[in-house]
């Protein structure tokens, strides 16, 4: 993990929330992005003993102040795991910078397995609006329990050339296995009930993705009406829509229109010619 972290000084003086801290909760909330096991994702495993031992703040208060912090949203803590999240320090704290994005995935393997590790990826899943936020979740993405393979040791963001390089599959599950596991995915198979055919997973990755950004947390509910008027329509010959098509989702969800029944809809292959044409940047360029 690094050494050092930015300190904004307009806390100080703008900051309404920070200023009407106690002082020893002022002191406890520096020293979550400041202490040295703390990760620039603001996920990381850390006791409260650690946390009491080390700011000399009784037990009691770190527990009360993490009520005071977690009742503000600004972190999230697994006391049974020892796990917190930091939740904006991503934002402050992060860049572009590709080493930096290797030694976030090496501080996300080392956390221990818990709601609170899922709940991150899915984060950053839904909040690709800030630029470097999509490179850092494709990483992290082969699986939402976080199964990133690391080798070698990367001591710092700065490590030297090709040692500490982190093993990674690309974002884009291969195979029906790493599918089940992935966040996209399973959101897909939330909405429609099935997992879609392997030569359909990027399609269906990149626009889970457009569409989690621009529905956040009520992607499912936005998104399953689409799938249940293509799943309930008809043809004009009395064939039901083929439930592998996925025009519900490419065409009609993007463009949040659902066509009067048997209308002319665009076809399966022709969603898919314009992924893979690059036609369809326009809705996932992040």
């Amino acid at each position: 993990m690094a050494n050092y972290r930015q300190l904004h000084s307009r806390m100080w003086s703008s900051d309404s929330w920070f200023l009407e801290l106690k002082p020893e909760y002022k002191l406890l909330f520096i020293y979550l992005f400041s202490n040295e096991r703390s990760s620039v994702c603001g996920l990381y495993e850390i006791p409260i003993r650690i946390i009491s031992f080390e700011t000399g703040l009784d037990r009691s208060v770190v527990q009360s102040g993490f009520e005071v912090f977690i009742k503000a949203d600004k972190i999230k803590y697994d006391f049974d795991a020892g796990v917190i999240w930091v939740k904006k320090m991503l934002q402050y704290q992060g860049s572009s910078s590709d080493k930096l994005h290797r030694r976030i995935a090496a501080d996300f393997k080392a956390v221990p397995e818990c709601e609170l590790k899922k709940q991150f990826l899915y984060w950053l899943r839904d909040t690709l609006s800030i630029p470097y936020v999509h490179a850092i979740y494709t990483l992290l993405s082969v699986s939402v329990s976080g199964s990133v393979s690391v080798s070698g040791s990367d001591s710092e963001e700065g490590g030297g050339g090709g040692e500490g390089r982190i093993a990674t599959q690309i974002g884009i599950p291969e195979t029906p296995a790493q599918a089940l596991e992935h966040p996209d995915i399973q959101t897909f198979r939330e909405i429609c009930g099935r997992i879609p055919g392997v030569q359909d997973y990027g399609l269906v990755v990149e626009t889970i993705r457009l569409l989690g950004a621009r529905h956040g947390e009520e992607l499912v509910k936005k998104v399953k009406p689409f799938w249940l008027a293509w799943s309930t329509r008809k043809t004009r010959t009395g064939r039901r829509y083929d439930p592998a098509s996925l025009v519900w989702l490419t065409e009609w969800a993007v463009n949040g229109q659902i066509p009067s029944p048997n209308g002319r809809e665009p076809s399966a292959a022709a969603s898919r010619e314009k992924y893979v044409s690059g036609d369809f940047a326009e809705f996932v360029e992040h």
